[in-house]
């Protein structure tokens, strides 16, 4: 009976040839526009200066750092502190100041570098303020004649927070915008659940169903699983064009995507559930859910990234699913050998919202209604 209700949705979810195209060639589209969007050079800056932590008693550098409005200095008392603060992603970089900036005793900026859109403009906005502080040291007597090409002292020492891994090589923006769009239609999966229990109900399917000689949860077990395993699939056709057409990297392990795409697709059909239980209309339910599928993905960072966001708004997002879902493609995609070890908190995350939803869906479903 499970085996025959599982074929009669698969059958019905092929059948819906607009339903296929919304599901799987306008997220493509998304990924596509936004991707190229992001490498032209487009995108929002942010509102304010960023922060970097900064230690040494550079006075120059520090006069400079300050005065430019390109960042907030917090003043910091180690290294290791800077570094620890970077790490945290309280701070856009961390700065170590030698007393003398030169060739032989260089800056030290530490920098994720696994979002190149922010570590790229931080990193060469101080590179270019530490030579302006420091440039008075490579004048010889006397001045020079013309203008000086700074850009030939490279004074700064690039490094990643110790313990972080290296990122992948040659992360573009596509490293962002395949990841947040598959986690955002992976969401309007809820949508198709939900109209699916409100149409066989309006029909009567459901009925026929009550009827047959199966127990209740292997009824719905029956009803949920072609919705995963499509979710599933729509997952790996996301991911595969993503690698295929948009040269997408993935540092980590392959059980590790395969374990995050799981989560947020069993996330997404709990959802569904959870909007299902709550019965009304084709539109009630259509409306309602693609609402909160676009304001969860809008919060959660699938249409503009995070890391850009406010700090308090950083927190609203958390929320939701889609916040934690993206850290772990993030970390997946962008560091090197990653593995479900370092990714369980956000797989832990997303396993809580898909038990809160089904849980809560369970308790509010009615079989007869």
């Amino acid at each position: 009976m499970i085996l025959a209700a599982i074929v009669k949705e698969a059958k019905l979810l092929l059948a819906d040839k607009g339903g296929l195209a919304s599901m799987f060639l306008l997220p493509i589209l998304f990924m596509a526009g936004f991707g190229l969007m992001f490498r032209g050079g487009g995108g929002e800056r942010r509102s304010e200066a960023p922060e970097i932590a900064v230690a040494g008693e550079n006075s120059a550098a520090l006069e400079t750092l300050g005065a430019s409005g390109a960042f907030r200095v917090r003043r910091v008392g180690s290294s290791n502190e800077a570094a620890r603060l970077v790490a945290a992603e309280e701070v856009a970089a961390g700065v170590v100041l030698p007393n003398q900036i030169s060739a032989s005793s260089k800056a030290v900026v530490y920098a994720d570098l696994r979002d190149v859109r922010v570590s790229g403009p931080v990193v060469g906005a101080l590179r270019g303020l530490l030579v302006r502080s420091a440039f008075a040291a490579f004048l010889p007597p006397g001045g020079v004649s013309g203008t000086p090409d700074i850009g030939a002292f490279d004074l700064i020492e690039v490094r990643e927070p110790p313990g972080a891994r290296a990122p992948v090589a040659h992360i573009d923006s596509f490293q962002i915008t395949v990841p947040g769009n598959a986690v955002l239609f992976a969401f309007f999966l809820a949508v198709t659940v939900g109209l699916s229990f409100v149409e066989e109900r309006k029909s009567g399917c459901w009925k026929r169903f009550l009827a047959a000689p199966v127990s209740r949860p292997v009824l719905l077990l029956g009803k949920l699983v072609p919705f995963f395993v499509m979710g599933l699939v729509q997952e790996a056709f996301f991911f595969g064009v993503g690698i295929l057409a948009f040269g997408l990297k993935v540092g980590g392990t392959p059980l590790a995507l395969a374990a995050t795409a799981t989560a947020v697709t069993l996330c997404a059909v709990s959802l569904g559930f959870l909007v299902a239980s709550f019965g009304g209309t084709e539109k009630q339910v259509s409306g309602f859910t693609t609402i909160a599928v676009l304001v969860f993905g809008l919060l959660g960072g699938c249409m503009f990234p995070r890391i850009f966001m406010p700090p308090g708004m950083k927190d609203v997002g958390l929320l939701t699913p889609h916040a934690w879902a993206l850290d772990a493609f993030a970390e997946v995609l962008t560091r090197a050998g990653a593995g479900i070890a370092d990714i369980g908190r956000p797989l832990l995350a997303l396993l809580g919202f898909a038990s809160a939803f089904l849980v809560a869906g369970l308790a509010r479903f009615r079989f007869e209604r």
